[in-house]
This record gives structure tokens, C-alpha cells and sequence, in this order.
């Protein structure tokens, strides 16, 4: 499904799905938002994702969020 994703980076994907920014994901998984940037980086780079958007897209796409589903 996800691609390879690990645990971690599956959790910040959906997260990102939700539409919650770094620092939110950071400060709810006691990361800081650096690492959150780079755990997103290295989800683009393994999915072949160029944007943000696409990355929300693709949560959807694939069930880890669902449409409407806010943070």
C-alpha cells in the first residue's frame, strides 16, 4: 500500500494528510519539525511525489485519510 513507508513515516504521512504543518506533527510525536521535514522529504523522494498536495492526494488515494478529515 504505502511503499515501502516506514511505521513513522506512514504516521507523519497521514498526518500530513490531515492537513496538520511540521510543528503540529512535531510537538504531537515529539519530533521537531526539522526531522518532520526531512521523514517528509524522504516520503516524496520514496513515493516519486513532487508536492505537498500530491502527498494529501495520495493519503486519501490510499485510506489513510478520508475526504473531509480534518486535524
Amino acid at each position: 500500500m504505502t511503499k515501502g513507508l516506514t511505521d513513522r513515516q506512514r504516521e507523519i504521512l497521514t498526518m500530513i494528510g490531515r492537513g496538520m504543518p511540521a510543528a503540529e506533527i512535531g510537538n504531537a510525536l515529539d519530533l521537531s519539525p526539522r526531522t518532520v521535514e526531512v521523514h517528509k522529504r524522504d516520503i516524496k523522494k520514496k513515493l516519486a511525489i513532487q508536492s505537498t498536495a500530491g502527498l494529501i492526494h495520495y493519503a486519501i488515494r490510499e485510506g489513510l485519510v478520508r475526504l473531509g478529515e480534518a486535524r
